[in-house]
Parts: structure tokens; C-alpha cells; sequence
């Protein structure tokens, strides 16, 4: 009965007011026809369950409200009240779908209406700027769109002037939005100047630079010199593409120019931070919820199809990402490979580590002081953020104090170094980082080599009163851990000290130390809960069963080190094998440089932070702290090198023997034996320089 008032009710309301819609009624000229029909095509090609519609439906009161949301909620991120606009937009598709057991029904065309105003009638503002200005206009727009025909003057009235909060202005994926707001308003406005101005300013955040947004390396920053593939980045692709296909045909079009960009951005950038179906943990930026791991590779993967669908050019076999690639604008390097993942997450004093904002990311304040991962499966790391010991994160070396983590900003943080970078030629690769944060002090490398990743740590100091540690592992348990000492293997099953242990295997993936080490392993079950990694969610206790595995330096230690070397495809035979005849030899792990070697002594690379009293392989001395990598087949030496601090204009390598060059626009000899390298500037600070020496 009270379904039947409602209807009766709207409908009356309805039919006495409609004939005052002249606007909302009229044709749209021909010049923004096709923007329309691309608009409504694109929504109306979503799937909603139809059971969901008709819970939801069942579910409204005689307001046009749900009682399981809560419209009071002031919470700043995954605000809760624009779930009205969710369903309601849902309803609204459902409703002019004509496939659908909704279509054109009167009583849900009344239920869309009855929700609709109480929206307007009520206009709820978050205290995130974010919602009144992108996400509220997001989702009513399109429902005011598909349901224009059925509203009253007053009704549109009231939608325009909450959707005209939204402004061209700001960078980034944020400019995107809001012109995005802008363009569908002013279409419902048949204001084609307008229009014609918004798809401008979209496609002007189509570009490469040093702001925010495309960085020449082809990762994505917001909020400053900061990466955000995962959550910026991504919604950037998802949008760029979005508007990509609704403008095609029409006279607001994507010039070719554009087009190219976007294409660079999915194949050489966002593409290489998703594997087997989820997204990097380093690249989710402050977005640790539920299932986003899956959620945001989902996305991009659909991106890449529809891209390739709206161009007719489909991805071919060589444009899937494999190997090494170093992000030099975003201090970030990821291996990928078909059986494993590799990724690595530094920062510095031109690149910030992490952002809190909105009450997400609460513990992340060591995110991006090295965070060292190894997935070999597609679960490996998969909504584990609850169990972590965030002061233990892998790859991290920090302090160990009893108070509860600093909470960021969404600015995030910068280190006190500019000594940060990394050297690649695509199958191998040094990374380094002189870590200075919170009177901590580190000099921390990774060497990337065809099988295995060596993770150097030197000159570890502090003068604060609390136990330092360096992690290793936090992954969930699956099966036995097998520990080999000096004398014989042992397994694991609960939590144990480990002094100088040769190696490690769990679940497929080894730990090898070569230099033993005080190492903590526990393995047992932990406790977590959501509310310690971002508010929005509850603080309801849960259960799990992990690997937490880290190194003790002591309290206030003084040159302290580590080394290990992680092992994708590990077993004890591969790991034996390693203990009696390793592929490589740690030469050095200083504060003055950290040096790796191949067994054969074909290949080494180094991360020099001082030149002075340094010996290098093959004879090599270089005249500045850099990153270095060297490959020797006897008769050809072929050097890769690059600037960490991106600040140098060259760099002097000199051989003990007598070496000639091809001489380039970038390379020159100047001695016998003695060569001058001009370090790449401007959009490629940073950028590794390779070239070949001939032995005489």
C-alpha cells in the first residue's frame, strides 16, 4: 500500500509539472547529438544484477531513503551517503535499459524520482571537498541525464546548480574530473562552448611534464612529486579512456597527438604494475582497502581492452611488459617476469614516500623507505595489510619505538638525501638509497639479477634508544618453513631467533645469507583489524596465519649491516646449490660503496657513494659517487651508469687497461683508458647512460 501512495503520488506530481520541462524535453542540436547518444550508449551497457535492483527497490522507504545508509556520516573517504546517488544512478540505467525487467516501469520510474528528491530537497555535503565537487556530480549527473525527459524545471534547476560546484581548475587526475562534470552540465545545458571548453581542458591534462599528472618516465604523480599509479594514476587511465571513446565522432574528438600520449601511458607505464590480476602493493598509494588490489588491476585491464577496442588496435604479444624497468621520475623499479614479481619502492628529497589522507593509509609511514616485494603467486600480499607489523616492512629499515606511528599528510614525506636511483639495461639492474629519515642513517642497496634480488644494507646508525631492525618477509603462511643452519635443516613452526642461518624456504620462495646475520623468524598465527589501516572500516578483530622475518641490529648500533638475497622458484636443491656454488660474491658492503659480482666474474655492479680508496672490478675507477653496472665477454666491456642524485653533468671512468670507444654525442675518450660520460639532463635526469668499450 505504501508503494502504491508513493507511486500515485509522484506520478501526479509528475504529469501536472511536466509540461513546464521545455528545456529539459528539447532535442539536442545536432553539434552535441552524438555526445549525448555516446553518453548514453556507454551507460547503458552496464550490467546490474537484477536481484540487487530489486533488493534495493524493495528496501526504499516512503522517502525515498535506505535505512542501511547512514545520511549523517561526515566521513571524509568512501563516504558512505553517496551510496543514495550509486543506487540511484543504477535504478536510473536499469530503467531505460531495454533488456531489462525494469524498463519503463512506472512504479520504478516513481522510486527514481521519490529517491531524486530527496537528494536535491536535501543536498548533503561531505566535509571532503573531493564529494561536493567531483563525486557527488559524477553520479547525479549521469542519472539526471537518463532521466531528463521525466523532470520537472525545478527538479533540473536544482540538479544544475549542484552540479555547477564543479569548476575547471586544479592538475592532474583532478582537472580531469571536474572538467569532466563540467562537459556533461553544460551538455544538459546544450551549451556547446561550454562543452567544447571542458574537452579541452580534459585532453590539456593529456601531456608529459614535471607536474602533476604523465611524468617522462611515464608514471603518474599527484599530490605533488609523488607516484600514484594505483590510485591518481589509475582513475586518470580509466577516465582518459572514458572520454576517449565519448568524444570519438563527435566534433570535441581526441587529436592523434593525445591519443599517442594516453597509448604511452598504458604500455609503458601503467601496464608494468599489474601481474596476475592485481596491482602492485607499492603502487596502491594511500588506497589500502578491501579487495583493492584486485579491484584496480581490474580496472586498468579493462582500460587497456576498451582502449584497444576504441582504436581497433589490439595489444600484441611484445607490448606485454617483461624484464626490468626503473621508474627514475617516481624512485621505483619493478621486475616482471612470468613466474614472479618483483617491486621496490624508495623515495627522496624530489619524491615523496606516502601520503595519508581522508583517515587512509593510518600506518603506512614507512612505505616508502624501501619496501622490498616478491610475489609468486597472485594472493602472495592480497588483503594482508591488517596483520602487518608496519615498523617491519619488508625492505625497511627502522626504529623500533613503542609509540604509535606518525600519521601523514596528504603532502607525505620527503628523506633528507638526495642519493636515490637506479641503473638498468632491462635485464639487469643496481638500485640505491643513502637513507636519512628521523636520526635514522642507512646506506641500502638491491641488485636485480636474472634469477635473484641481493638486498645490501650498510653503515646502519641511529642514536635513539630502541632496537633497529631491517625487514625481511611479512607474507601470509602456507606450509612448512625450512631453516638451514651451519649444520642441518630444521623446520619451523612457531617463532624462533636465528644467528647466522645460511637459508631460508617457504612456500616456493628462498632467503639466502650469504654474510648469516641476528635474524628473528616467526611463524604462527596474528591478530589485525581493518580500523588500524584506515578508519572508515571497523575495528573488529581477525585472524590469520603469517611469516613476519626481519633482522636485529641492536639499540643505537654503529656501522651495522645485512645482507640477503631473495630467491623466486626456490627449493632446498636450489638453495644447496647456492650455498656451495652461489651465482654472485658480495666484494663490498660499505658506507663507501656496495659492490656485487657474477660467479663467472662476467658481470658486477656497484653503487659507489664515495670514489675515493675504490676498487672496482675490471679495473674500473670512476671520479663520483654513482650507480654503476659492468658486462665483460673478454673483448668488449659494455658499461651502464647513471646519477642518482640527478645532478651531475658527467662523470670520469678510467680502465687499468687499454680500452677505446666508439665516441657518440654522449661519450668520449680522453686518455688512454680514460673516458668522459655526460650524464643525460633536463626530462631524463636520472636516466641510465649504456655504452660499449673495445679492449685493444
Amino acid at each position: 500500500m505504501i508503494k502504491l501512495i508513493r507511486f500515485f503520488l509522484c506520478a501526479s506530481i509528475s504529469i501536472t509539472s511536466l509540461l513546464s520541462c521545455a528545456q529539459s524535453t528539447a532535442e539536442y542540436p545536432d553539434h552535441l547529438y552524438k555526445l549525448h547518444q555516446n553518453i548514453w550508449n556507454e551507460l547503458l551497457v552496464q550490467e546490474i544484477s537484477a536481484n540487487t535492483l530489486s533488493a534495493w527497490l524493495d528496501e526504499m522507504d516512503e522517502s525515498g531513503t535506505w535505512s542501511d545508509i547512514d545520511y549523517s556520516s561526515l566521513q571524509r573517504g568512501e563516504w558512505p551517503v553517496a551510496d543514495h546517488l550509486r543506487r540511484l544512478q543504477a535504478l536510473a540505467i536499469a530503467w531505460q535499459q531495454p533488456a531489462s525487467k525494469f524498463y519503463q516501469e512506472d512504479e520504478v520510474r516513481s522510486n527514481i524520482l521519490l529517491a531524486l528528491d530527496y537528494w536535491l530537497e536535501h543536498d548533503f555535503i561531505c566535509p571532503n571537498w573531493w564529494y561536493p565537487q567531483i563525486g557527488v556530480p559524477q553520479l547525479l549527473g549521469p542519472t539526471v541525464l537518463l532521466m531528463e525527459k521525466e523532470l520537472t524545471a525545478a527538479q533540473l534547476d536544482k540538479a544544475i546548480e549542484i552540479l555547477s560546484r564543479a569548476e575547471i581548475k586544479l592538475t592532474g587526475q583532478n582537472k580531469v574530473w571536474l572538467s569532466g562534470n563540467v562537459l556533461l552540465r553544460a551538455l544538459l545545458q546544450r551549451d556547446a562552448e561550454t562543452v567544447a571548453k571542458a574537452a579541452r581542458a580534459i585532453q590539456e591534462e593529456l601531456k608529459v611534464g614535471d607536474g602533476e599528472g604523465i611524468q617522462p618516465d611515464w608514471s603518474f604523480h599527484q599530490h605533488g612529486p609523488q607516484q600514484q599509479f594505483g590510485n591518481y594514476g589509475s582513475a586518470y587511465a580509466v577516465g582518459m579512456v572514458y572520454w576517449m571513446g565519448i568524444l570519438d565522432g563527435t566534433p570535441f574528438h581526441f587529436t592523434e597527438d593525445k591519443v599517442a600520449i594516453l597509448r604511452n601511458y598504458l604500455l609503458e607505464g601503467i601496464q608494468w604494475v599489474i601481474w596476475k590480476g592485481q596491482i602492485d602493493v607499492s603502487a596502491l598509494g594511500r588506497q589500502f582497502f578491501v579487495d583493492y588490489q584486485k579491484k584496480r588491476a581490474n580496472e586498468i585491464m579493462g582500460c587497456l581492452e576498451k582502449f584497444a577496442k576504441i582504436t581497433g588496435k589490439a595489444w600484441s604479444d611484445e607490448e606485454i611488459p617483461m624484464g626490468i624497468r626503473y621508474f627514475r621520475n617516481s624512485d621505483y623499479l619493478l621486475k616482471r617476469e612470468e613466474d614472479y614479481f618483483f617491486s621496490l619502492k624508495m623515495c627522496s628529497d624530489r619524491v615523496a614516500g606516502a601520503e595519508s589522507c581522508n583517515s587512509e593509509n593510518i600506518s603506512g609511514y614507512y612505505m616508502g623507505d624501501g619496501a622490498t616485494f616478491l610475489s609468486q603467486s597472485p594472493d602472495e600480499y592480497l588483503n594482508i595489510f591488517p596483520f602487518w607489523d608496519w615498523q617491519k616492512i619488508p625492505g625497511v629499515t627502522a626504529v623500533q619505538d613503542t609509540a604509535s606511528l606518525p600519521i601523514l599528510t596528504y603532502q607525505g614525506y620527503f628523506l633528507e638525501s638526495d642519493f636515490v636511483g637506479g641503473v638498468s639495461n632491462g635485464k639487469r639492474a643496481v638500485a640505491a638509497m643513502d637513507y636519512k629519515r628521523d636520526q635514522v642513517f642507512a646506506k641500502k642497496s638491491w641488485f636485480v639479477l636474472e634469477d635473484q634480488m641481493v638486498c645490501l644494507g650498510a653503515g646502519i646508525q641511529s642514536d635513539r634508544e630502541f632496537e633497529m631492525t631491517t625487514g625481511i618477509e611479512q607474507t601470509y603462511l602456507s606450509g612448512e618453513v625450512v631453516v638451514k643452519n651451519q649444520n642441518a635443516n630444521m623446520t619451523v613452526k612457531d617463532s624462533v631467533h636465528l644467528e647466522n642461518p645460511v637459508w631460508v624456504l617457504h612456500k616456493g620462495a628462498g632467503y639466502f645469507f650469504p654474510q648469516g646475520g641476528s635474524i628473528v623468524l616467526k611463524a604462527g598465527e596474528v591478530h589485525g583489524n581493518w580500523h588500524k589501516v584506515a578508519w572508515q572500516y571497523p575495528s573488529s578483530v581477525m585472524d590469520t596465519s603469517l611469516l613476519c622475518m626481519y633482522f636485529e641490529h641492536g639499540v643505537k648500533p654503529e656501522q651495522a649491516s645485512y645482507a640477503y638475497a631473495l630467491v623466486p622458484g626456490a627449493d632446498v636443491q636450489k638453495l644447496t646449490q647456492m650455498e656451495t656454488a652461489p651465482s654472485f660474491r658480495i666484494l663490498q658492503n660499505t658506507a663507501d660503496a656496495q659492490v656485487v659480482q657474477a660467479a663467472d666474474d662476467s658481470w658486477f655492479g656497484a653503487a659507489v657513494y664515495s670514489s675515493e680508496n675504490l676498487k672496482l672490478p675490471f679495473g674500473l675507477h670512476v671520479d663520483q659517487a654513482c650507480l654503476i653496472m659492468a658486462n665483460s665477454n673478454g673483448k668488449q666491456l659494455e658499461l651502464s651508469l647513471a646519477d642518482p642524485t640527478q645532478k651531475l653533468k658527467g662523470i670520469t671512468i678510467s680502465c687499468g687497461r687499454s680500452y677505446t670507444c666508439e665516441e657518440n654525442e654522449f661519450v668520449r675518450q680522453i686518455s688512454p683508458g680514460g673516458f668522459y660520460l655526460d650524464f643525460p639532463q633536463n626530462d631524463r635526469l636520472g636516466d641510465t647512460r649504456t655504452f660499449t668499450l673495445h679492449k685493444n
